[in-house]
């Protein structure tokens, strides 16, 4: 279920070419105006969650939203995970087919592949904040994930909660970044995700969300902090679905979107949070069709590519939201299955 990291001293690598521009925009139908901030303590569980069996229900897309298609040059598969106010874009590519990722940061028209020093196709790049430090993770060779943060000057360092396990599949997983913190997961040596906030003062720090599950692939995994230190995340349950939560200073609050499937590896993936709450994601229906939404107000706005193809194992998936909202990334798929990166400029 979970992936994890650890650190030395990178090679980045400058890709000179432009971000293949498949990039021409295209828009999105609109229906109903933005939502506002969102109120964390309004209601917990607000929206029910349908039959595993049932496939989503219609949302109202997001009002003139308009998309970029971001394709890393030459890769097969890319997507976007994060954007930054600037408009800096962060995420990951790989080459062929089933191989291994390379993480990215794309600048106005140059592309940086990052990898891990002394690593190729094992890094993935996960949160990047608006100074330009970014988190991530990438496998060793005895398949152990392990955190890494990388400066806005290119150097890294490692970052590997002590409580996490050592063996395949086992790890640290850093997710976002704020001005001063990370949020991630690690995985034990049971296979039970937890929760971790780390600081440098205070280092790591373990959150389980109350209703998490305790068997082997359940747990709690933090995705996303904004600058007033409110967290997004989901939690798995011990039958393997998984539902969102916002941990607001230590107060959970959980939901499930419209139409997340609720069987195993099924439900509701939060992702981004912007500064005053909105809240960035996607499902995995009970027709295991993908598709990205927004959360602002306990309101639910579908935000999909609209050159996603409809199907099993294929639509959209949005990622990250900058801090002010205007800007979000994520990936879409096309007929054949191959992902595309997108950058949505939302409406503010």
């Amino acid at each position: 279920m979970i992936v994890g990291r650890r650190i030395a001293s990178v090679a980045v690598v400058v890709v000179g070419a432009a971000l293949a521009a498949a990039g021409q925009a295209h828009a999105a139908p609109s229906l109903q105006p933005r939502f506002g901030p969102p109120l964390p303590g309004a209601s917990q569980n607000p929206a029910p969650v349908t039959s595993g069996a049932t496939a989503a229900p219609a949302l109202p897309q997001t009002p003139s939203a308009t998309f970029r298609t971001v394709d890393v040059p030459g890769a097969y598969g890319t997507q976007v995970v994060t954007v930054t106010d600037s408009g800096v874009v962060g995420g990951n590519y790989y080459k062929d087919k089933g191989a291994l990722s390379h993480g990215f940061i794309q600048h106005g028209r140059r592309v940086t592949t990052v990898d891990y020093p002394g690593t190729s196709g094992v890094t993935s790049l996960d949160g990047m904040n608006n100074r330009g430090v970014a988190v991530g993770t990438y496998v060793d060779g005895a398949g152990t994930d392990h955190g890494w943060i990388r400066s806005s000057d290119g150097s890294f360092q490692p970052l590997d909660d002590p409580l996490a396990g050592t063996g395949a599949g086992y790890g640290t997983f850093p997710e976002g970044v704020n001005h001063g913190m990370i949020v991630g997961f690690y995985v034990d040596a049971q296979n039970l995700a937890h929760g971790f906030v780390y600081t440098r003062r205070a280092g790591f720090t373990t959150v389980d969300v109350p209703a998490a599950g305790t068997a082997s692939g359940a747990g709690t995994v933090l995705v996303s902090i904004n600058n007033s230190g409110v967290i997004a995340g989901t939690y798995v349950d011990d039958a393997g679905v998984y539902h969102g939560v916002v941990d607001s200073h230590g107060s959970f609050f959980d939901f499930d979107a419209p139409g997340a499937g609720t069987l195993a590896n099924q439900g509701t993936i939060p992702y981004g949070i912007t500064s005053d709450g909105v809240i960035s994601g996607w499902t995995l229906s009970g027709t295991n069709e993908i598709s990205g939404w927004l959360l602002s107000n306990w309101q639910f706005a579908a935000l999909n590519d609209p050159l996603e193809a409809i199907g099993p194992n294929l639509g959209s998936a949005l990622y990250g939201i900058n801090a002010n909202g205007t800007m979000a990334g994520g990936q879409y798929w096309d007929s054949s299955g191959r992902s595309h990166g997108y950058v949505a400029t939302l409406p503010h």
